[in-house]
């Protein structure tokens, strides 16, 4: 079955008839497109909109909100951005996704709110947590949501191979979904960057992380998808390791569903982003190096 993954882009209603459920939505996008952090309060809203929006057109289908994922250097170029974090050199495993609203829980409860003001009215949404490598990660999560009065179902990104190594505790927590970020867990199973030829999603041990995480969630009727830029070879894969689903983004659907998605509304808007982000973060660097502190 095949999932959509958004990042904040306009899409029509009929664009989602093809897709089971609305896999996942990264939050950060939202926070990139309109260079604000969600500490502001036209953040907030513009979350708010966009949930309502999206969770109104799927007519009931599972909707996933991925909580913000941020490297520490996109975090900076954003308006009401909470804390700085300079001299981070290695983004891959910064103060990024769950370890940021740890450590910062204010804007991670502000985010909860909007969502769960939002479930409210729309019972088909329900929330991922990002980048959790820890039992007491997602234990806090949980708390944090209890204290929002969020009621829908809650799971996890698996982008570490500790979370895979130690699944089963995580699922003792309520965990109802567990989403295979296959970029992430490539790069850090392999010990390769993500934009290395060698970062292959298919090679043997990624494949038997999934396999273990297959029988693991199998066992406790959880649901096991796979999300992230892999080729469309993967997907067979996917299907014979048995997979509940592939959640695809919606930038790169014509190289997985044909050229007649390149005309799709708002399609580029994921690299437009990207592009922004990276003028910024230039231009915060070159800033700084001026006035002799640390990019």
């Amino acid at each position: 079955m095949m999932e959509l993954a958004l990042s904040f882009e306009c899409v029509p209603k009929e664009l989602f008839a093809g897709f089971v459920a609305i896999g996942l939505i990264r939050g950060e996008y939202n926070c990139r497109r309109h260079d604000i952090y969600i500490t502001m309060p036209e953040c907030q809203e513009s979350l708010s909109k966009y949930l309502h929006d999206v969770c109104g057109k799927v007519s009931g289908s599972p909707v996933w909100y991925r909580t913000i994922d941020l490297e520490a250097s996109e975090a900076n170029v954003l308006r009401g951005i909470d804390h700085i974090i300079d001299g981070d050199r290695n983004p891959l495993l910064s103060l990024r996704g769950i370890r940021r609203a740890v450590k910062y829980p204010e804007a991670f409860r502000m985010e909860l709110e909007v969502v769960a003001d939002v479930a409210r009215y729309h019972p088909n949404l329900h929330v991922l947590f990002p980048f959790v490598h820890s039992v007491e990660e997602i234990q806090f999560a949980r708390r944090e949501l209890e204290k929002v009065n969020f009621t829908n179902n809650f799971g996890i990104m698996a982008e570490i191979p500790s979370t895979i190594l130690c699944l089963r505790e995580f699922l003792k927590e309520g965990v109802t979904r567990v989403v295979l970020g296959m970029n992430d867990l490539t790069s850090l199973t392999l010990g390769l960057p993500r934009t290395s030829v060698r970062a292959n999603c298919s090679h043997m041990a990624i494949v038997r992380l999934i396999e273990e995480a297959r029988w693991i969630t199998l066992r406790d009727g959880v649901e096991l998808v796979a999300a992230g830029y892999f080729p469309r070879s993967f997907i067979s894969i996917a299907k014979r390791l048995g997979l509940d689903a592939v959640v695809l983004h919606y930038s790169m659907l014509d190289e997985y569903l044909g050229e007649e998605w390149l005309a799709a509304p708002d399609r580029t808007n994921l690299q437009s982003i990207k592009e922004r982000t990276r003028m910024l973060v230039r231009e915060r660097e070159q800033r700084m190096l001026m006035r002799g502190g640390v990019a």
